[in-house]
């Protein structure tokens, strides 16, 4: 009888514990995985999961701060581009003779109003993407 309270003790408890392994920590892991997974391809709005205060809690937390480091970054080279691509319009716009750029392919990239005053005047706004021969 003691032998078998003892078989059953311990068999209950390794239920337990594979429970918690089965459904806390791995599941927790992969929750884990899959944000670092999200966050290498790209997506860093990917939903991370909740801290703890255990290993894996921690390693969450780290992911959540390396996430929100790479937001601050990827923002802030947005803003760095659109504030020289402004400095370079605006330069552009302030040369007095008429300036225009196209490519390989003679469609227009960007010009400033002197060149669309001089060669378009009474067409139709050129925009970028216009063609040479329009």
């Amino acid at each position: 009888v003691v032998l078998g309270s003892a078989f059953l003790s311990l068999l209950s408890s390794v239920l337990v514990v594979w429970l918690y392994v089965d459904r806390s920590l791995l599941a927790r892991l992969g929750a884990v995985s899959q944000g670092m997974f999200a966050i290498a391809g790209g997506n860093l709005r990917a939903p991370l999961p909740a801290a703890g205060r255990d290993e894996i809690g921690r390693m969450a937390e780290a992911l959540r701060l390396f996430r929100d480091t790479a937001v601050e970054v990827e923002e802030k080279n947005l803003r760095e581009v659109a504030e020289a691509r402004q400095r370079l319009i605006d330069a552009i716009e302030s040369i007095s003779e008429g300036f225009a750029l196209y490519d390989g392919q003679d469609r227009l990239v960007l010009s400033n109003s002197r060149y669309r005053e001089l060669l378009y005047a009474g067409l139709e706004e050129m925009t970028p993407g216009t063609t040479f021969e329009h």
